[in-house]
């Protein structure tokens, strides 16, 4: 059976469509590769809740120590 990846994304502003590049870059990765996916939209403020949830390492960056790909 095979595992679902989890694709955390930033949705626009002004719909659930996709807006940051690197974010876009592991999209096309996935596509290309056929691997399967499944995408969870997280605003922008949510994102160091949702990092700790997860257990995701902070970045070494003290402006943002909490992001997505």
């Amino acid at each position: 059976m095979a595992h679902i990846i989890t694709l955390y994304d930033i949705p626009s502003r002004n719909s659930s469509k996709a807006w940051s590049p690197n974010l876009w870059k592991a999209r096309l990765a996935l596509n290309i590769k056929g691997l399967p996916y499944r995408t969870v939209w997280v605003e922008y403020p949510d994102i160091e809740q949702l990092c700790k949830k997860i257990g995701a390492a902070k970045t070494n960056s003290a402006a943002a120590p909490y992001t997505l790909p």
